[in-house]
């Protein structure tokens, strides 16, 4: 079951459903005509997805984090503290361009996301998997479909069951993950969209 949970985990990393967030915004800011320009959007990709992702990768190989799923508590602070930092960078960039409104809003939810991220994880260990999985559902069915609400009661389980299975998190963390992402999501869509 261990090698099922892992599999799992890994399937459904936290980098890639946070990239199939920012999907879904830019696809849904396609759809309805929102003018999106080509510089942002780049900027965007760039601060957002692509020098995060090879910072990850250099602290790895540096060994200043342990493995994969930053599971030291210590190294995650680190770890978003400067994520929050590139996508802070990112929020600002905004500032200089014409705002599209979805693409503005996934922003907002991302820094605060990495706000609330770095400073719980300053003295507790709270999953990030379970945080992107219910974001992930929420922002389905509130941009695209509200009958995607079905997988809140699929995915998420799968995946809260395969981090505590895997021995990541404990079932308080994997909750309090749920709950954190239910409030910041639906406030962040009342608020913005």
């Amino acid at each position: 079951m261990y090698k099922v949970a892992y599999l799992i985990s890994r399937i459904f990393d936290t980098p890639i459903m946070a990239l199939e967030i920012f999907l879904i915004f830019l696809i849904k800011s396609f759809l309805i005509k929102e003018k999106i320009d080509i510089l942002l959007l780049t900027l965007i990709i760039l601060w957002n997805i692509i020098i995060p992702f090879f910072y990850f990768l250099y602290l790895y190989k540096k060994s200043s984090i342990s493995d994969l799923d930053v599971s030291k508590r210590e190294e995650r602070v680190k770890w978003y503290f400067i994520l929050t930092l590139f996508w802070t960078i990112t929020l600002l960039l905004f500032f200089f361009f014409e705002k599209p409104r979805l693409l503005f809003a996934f922003q907002i939810w991302l820094v605060i996301f990495g706000i609330l991220n770095a400073i719980i994880t300053t003295f507790w260990k709270i999953s990030g998997h379970a945080m992107l999985s219910t974001s992930l559902v929420l922002w389905l069915s509130l941009l695209v479909n509200k009958n995607f609400i079905f997988l809140f009661f699929i995915f998420i389980p799968l995946i809260l069951w395969a981090r505590f299975k895997s021995g990541h998190h404990s079932v308080n963390q994997l909750i309090a993950g749920v709950l954190l992402m239910l409030i910041t999501t639906i406030s962040v869509w009342h608020l913005m969209i």
